[in-house]
């Protein structure tokens, strides 16, 4: 279910009709593991690392961006209890 219009799906579909025709994929390998009855995916620091250089390649962001996500994610882990990495 979605509380998004079907004039907001038209609107989105239009808006991003050309951009069907640059979709790249990429995949996150890593361990499953089941923690408190929620499953996560374990992903490595070197896997993490790969995943960031390209998501920044293809979105065109410069190194300093890939600082602040680190920076986000450190001030997350302290603010929260079951945080993975």
């Amino acid at each position: 279910m979605t509380n998004i219009s079907l004039e907001d799906m038209i609107s989105i579909q239009k808006d991003y009709r050309e951009a069907t025709k640059s979709i790249s994929e990429t995949q996150v390998t890593g361990e499953s593991k089941k923690i408190d009855g929620i499953w996560y995916v374990i992903v490595s620091e070197e896997e993490q690392n790969y995943i960031s250089k390209d998501l920044r390649q293809h979105l065109e962001l410069t190194i300093e961006t890939k600082y602040y996500i680190r920076y986000i994610k450190m001030k997350f882990r302290r603010n929260t209890v079951n945080v993975i990495s």
